[in-house]
């Protein structure tokens, strides 16, 4: 259904790479935070990147810990 992509806000690299692409196919990015503290900051750099097509998931951590089970 969905297609997770982990990553860590200081690996800057590999997010750029995430958001740039979603600019260039116009795709919707739909980001959750296990802790829920990261959120603003990255909504900040989402907007200075110009992507305009994000949501945050409220509720993240559980769905983290869901995922994570077997």
């Amino acid at each position: 259904m969905f297609r997770d992509k982990s990553v860590q806000l200081d690996k800057t690299k590999k997010l750029k790479r995430i958001v740039s692409n979603a600019i260039d196919d116009d795709t919707t990015l739909y980001f959750y935070d296990q802790k829920g503290k990261q959120v603003r900051c990255l909504q900040y750099y989402l907007e200075s990147e110009g992507l305009e097509k994000y949501f945050f998931m409220k509720g993240a951590a559980a769905y983290y810990e869901m995922t994570r089970k077997e």
